[in-house]
């Protein structure tokens, strides 16, 4: 503690209260090592992982609806602006050709979107990759051979050691499935548990040295955010035990729409009781079996919700859940 901040005593002498003392070393910005758990494995995204995504929200004009609360996207084929030199060159052509190179330049951007991510050690930013059934139990895990998502720890405050779980897009076949609900457990986790392998302190407050100075691998505060208008995204926000704070009213200008922005949180104290209701409701025993010969793609019948095992822990513990 720097000996020049006020004591408990001169608070206390002034009449003014205070939020309880904390550790203030910064937090590091975690890297996007590969998490792999039961159903899925999150990496640093490859080269053939961002061609999967082009395939699936890019270049398929049946996924542009999946862009309309994002901040980017969708990625059309449009003619090129009036004025621009490669626009007017092509204006020429006709059918085919014409449409092959707009679908190029949107590609580009595109690629040049997701690789700006990747390579931003400001984004801790991860493919998912489902696992095939029973690929846990081996030394070797299998792929599944195609990324189904893409989401990221971003727009950290490493001095207060908060940082926002964003930019989630997921594919169909993988949406409401066990392997996306394990996928967001494996980043929070990563998020308030830090790196499980390095550091030279474990367990809370886990410390790395980074350029000589102490960093924590740990975050008090997790947050999501998205457009108070994306119902899903604040369903999803809620299933997983994120706390809703309220709305920042006419917060960003996007797509020329004025947007307000609902935030929602989860902070260090609670997540040991919501990692609790994870490994619950991810537990083999909380799912119906599958017919024999029915393909369920990971759909299995649950028995019990995710927000009814952590409802049931709260009650038992007594624990409270802002």
């Amino acid at each position: 503690m720097d000996p020049n901040f006020p004591t408990d005593a001169d608070y206390a002498s002034w009449g003014q209260r205070t939020g309880p003392e904390v550790d203030p070393t910064p937090a590091a910005m975690p890297r996007p090592k590969v998490l792999r758990g039961r159903f899925v494995e999150l990496r640093s995204p490859t080269d053939e992982d961002l061609e999967d995504w082009w395939r699936a929200f890019g270049q398929s004009r049946e996924t542009d609806s999946y862009w309309s609360y994002m901040l980017n996207g969708p990625y059309k084929g449009l003619p090129f602006p009036t004025g621009d030199a490669q626009g007017e060159a092509s204006a020429s052509l006709n059918g085919e050709e014409g449409a092959a190179q707009r679908e190029a330049r949107a590609k580009a951007t595109f690629m040049k979107d997701c690789i700006s991510k990747r390579d931003d050690p400001t984004y801790c930013y991860y493919a998912i990759v489902s696992l095939n059934a029973g690929a846990a139990s081996t030394s070797e895990p299998r792929l599944s051979g195609r990324a189904q998502g893409v989401f990221c720890l971003f727009n950290s405050n490493l001095p207060n050691r908060t940082t926002e779980l964003g930019h989630v897009m997921l594919a169909p076949s993988i949406r409401g499935t066990r392997a996306a609900t394990e996928a967001f457990f494996l980043l929070m986790q990563r998020a308030f548990e830090g790196d499980t392998e390095e550091g030279e302190e474990k367990g809370e407050g886990r410390a790395i040295s980074v350029g000589g100075q102490r960093r924590l691998t740990t975050f008090r505060r997790l947050e999501w955010k998205c457009n108070e208008l994306n119902g899903p995204s604040q369903s999803a926000a809620r299933r997983l035990g994120f706390t809703y704070e309220g709305i920042f009213r006419q917060h960003m200008i996007n797509k020329a729409r004025s947007r307000d922005t609902a935030w929602f949180s989860i902070i260090d104290s609670e997540w040991p009781l919501l990692r609790q209701a994870f490994q619950l409701w991810l537990a083999e025993d909380n799912f119906y079996p599958a017919e024999e010969g029915s393909n369920t793609q990971g759909r299995e019948r649950q028995k019990v919700g995710l927000r009814e095992i952590r409802e049931k822990l709260v009650e038992q513990t007594g624990s409270v859940m802002k």
